[in-house]
């Protein structure tokens, strides 16, 4: 599928806003990856009705976390989602359902997305991550991204 204009347009800012920062990064056609202490940030612009884009930026906290006796991580989000500005955190289950991944994630404008915005999501995500993953996996168990 071609992208649209708007969207190859969002995939060069952010290729040009992770060489502005001097990050190093993985991408594919659809994402970019910058990995940071224990975690790793996706940057992924998408397509949003017709002709808007958005840009999810998505901190890996844990992975393979079980949910059958983690009930108590979703009242702990909830306590995140107070303190924290940026992001919003959730539990996303693996094809088997048993297990699954924490994320925090956090979505921009791609029309509007400026270089300052852009830092402050990568920067505030990943070292919320990496605060919150040592933390929520001595309670929840799972493994940090650096650990996979």
């Amino acid at each position: 599928m071609e992208l649209s204009e708007e969207l190859q347009t969002l995939h060069s800012k952010v290729q040009r806003y992770l060489r502005e920062m001097d990050l190093e990064y993985s991408a594919n056609k659809d994402w970019y990856r910058v990995q940071h202490q224990s975690t790793a940030i996706i940057l992924h612009p998408l397509q949003w009705h017709d002709q808007d884009t958005i840009l999810k930026v998505v901190a890996i906290v844990l992975l393979g976390v079980k949910k059958a006796g983690n009930e108590a991580m979703f009242e702990e989000f909830s306590r995140i989602h107070e303190e924290y500005v940026f992001g919003k955190i959730f539990w996303k289950p693996d094809d088997d359902k048993t297990t699954g991944n924490i994320y925090l994630e956090h979505n921009l404008l791609g029309e509007t997305l400026d270089f300052d915005q852009f830092k402050s999501a990568i920067v505030s995500l990943a070292l919320t991550a990496d605060e919150l993953d040592d933390a929520l996996k001595a309670k929840f168990g799972g493994k940090r991204f650096a650990d996979d």
